[in-house]
């Protein structure tokens, strides 16, 4: 029998370890660490990712055997240099063992396991956003640039907009009066609320923490936050669409899958991003996910026809 495999999700929230067995019965034993901030943040480099790793890996206890492969979904992948990546798979290594290790940004592995494999689109919106498309030989990637510069439609996204809200009806600017009220709740004082969430580390998973916070008071009817959530909707689609484009023909028929928590959020989002999809991509099907990116983790494992590409896919030598 061939050992199985260890899949990791290292998203910036939250990461994920799990080892697979091939006729996955019963499904996967998880475990959890904190998450990992992107390469591009201060302070984190290789070391301190594969750090989070292995301290996901250890919560499943003693390996048996060595996995026949690992599988590493990594927000941020794309920024990562080639000695940052063979370092932290020298790191894993020294932890589970001489195995294969390949290593994919996470909206690859989120691709993979929202259609077990099969061509199609993904769009993954958690703290950050991103979209891929794969048609079985080419990859596209939309988004994903973090917060600085991108992210749109994300948690942080959300988030944002409705402590803005919030901060606009404390100046006299606008806003939102429930949203000013669940920031005040969630936050405290919105007079600290600036220093509070610039001290926060890091402030990015801060901001989108109040996501939910958003969908709450949107499903209780309030304009703007309904409004928030149909914007992040529109723009999760915008970059579904877009990454489907790119290797999909606009008239050949295509699957475009969601995964993440924020499409949780409720239908003022999910309705608009499925309205969009169609106003922008007729005849694309939207699907929900079949498994996530831990399952799509163990998928980059076990996939060896799949071909590194630089910024998207990338497998440790023997």
């Amino acid at each position: 029998m061939r050992p199985p495999t260890l899949a990791v999700d290292a998203g910036q929230t939250q990461v994920r370890a799990a080892l697979y067995p091939i006729d996955r019965e019963g499904g996967p034993h998880v475990g959890t660490g904190p998450g990992v901030r992107r390469m591009d943040s201060p302070a984190v480099g290789p070391d301190e990712v594969a750090a989070a790793v292995v301290r996901a890996i250890e919560e499943l206890g003693s390996l048996d055997d060595w996995p026949g492969g690992v599988g590493l979904g990594l927000s941020g992948f794309e920024i990562a240099a080639q000695p940052e990546l063979e370092r932290i798979t020298e790191l894993i290594r020294a932890h589970v063992g001489a195995t294969p290790v390949t290593i994919a940004t996470d909206g690859a592995t989120s691709l993979l396991g929202a259609l077990e494999g099969r061509p199609g689109g993904v769009v993954a919106a958690g703290t950050g956003t991103v979209a891929m498309a794969h048609d079985g030989a080419t990859w596209a990637k939309v988004d994903g640039t973090g917060s600085l510069l991108g992210d749109a439609g994300s948690g942080f996204a959300i988030g944002r907009a409705g402590v803005d809200s919030a901060l606009r009806l404390h100046d006299g600017r606008g806003g939102s009066e429930a949203l000013a009220e669940a920031a005040a709740t969630h936050f405290g004082p919105l007079d600290e609320l600036p220093l509070r969430l610039s001290r926060a580390d890091p402030p990015t998973r801060a901001l989108a923490g109040f996501a939910a916070e958003v969908a709450r008071v949107a499903a209780a009817g309030d304009p703007a936050a309904l409004e928030i959530l149909a914007e992040a909707g529109r723009e999760l689609a915008l970059s579904g669409c877009a990454a489907l484009d790119r290797v999909f023909a606009r008239d050949t028929p295509a699957t475009l899958s969601c995964t993440g928590n924020v499409f949780r959020a409720g239908p003022a989002l999910t309705d608009e991003f499925a309205a969009t999809v169609e106003r922008r991509r007729p005849g694309t099907r939207v699907e929900p996910a079949v498994g996530g990116s831990l399952d799509g983790a163990a998928l980059l494992a076990e996939r060896t026809d799949l071909d590194p590409v630089p910024g998207v896919l990338w497998r440790a030598a023997a």
